[in-house]
């Protein structure tokens, strides 16, 4: 298959997902698709390789920043611009307009951890306290989640007390 037919079959497939994103949405409410979604799973598929994507661009942006103007650039460094530029995928400020037009959201980590403090805020509302169990069957994610931060901040103290001496 020459070059050509595979960027035409490649852009069908961007636009195909990017419209199937669209319906997602409208019946959604988010572009939160799981990896494993039952309805489209190479759109699961698709979106995380999109957020994958994303973060090799970035990357290779700000490294190009860094060295712009530089006449001469290290070799080592022209070889990280061409790796993260293969890594991106043809991601380009177009697409993440044409993303970021639906609501795309690129940290979706960060936006589950934020609706788990959310769940939180609501439990100490209720509760009068944060002292969620671990195991909490009224709401078994929180429990699991409030668990983990405790594991989380006990980690950081300890890496905290081993910087220190």
């Amino acid at each position: 298959m020459i070059a050509e037919e595979r960027i035409k079959l490649l852009e069908a497939e961007r636009i195909g997902n990017h419209s199937r994103l669209k319906d997602y949405k409208q019946n959604f409410g988010d572009t939160l698709v799981p990896q494993g979604c039952a309805a489209n799973p190479s759109l699961g598929t698709w979106v995380d390789n999109q957020r994958r994507c994303y973060g090799h661009f970035q990357k290779m942006k700000e490294l190009e920043g860094k060295w712009r103007g530089v006449d001469v650039l290290d070799d080592e460094v022209k070889k990280e611009i061409k790796r993260l530029n293969r890594m991106a995928e043809g991601m380009s400020d177009r697409r993440i307009q044409l993303l970021e037009a639906e609501g795309f959201i690129w940290d979706s980590l960060k936006v589950q951890w934020l609706e788990m403090l959310d769940e939180l805020r609501a439990y100490k509302e209720i509760n009068g306290d944060t002292l969620v169990p671990a195991i909490y069957p009224a709401n078994p994610s929180l429990g699991q989640w409030v668990s983990n931060q405790r594991k989380c901040y006990t980690n950081y103290e300890k890496l905290k007390e081993l910087e220190e001496n």
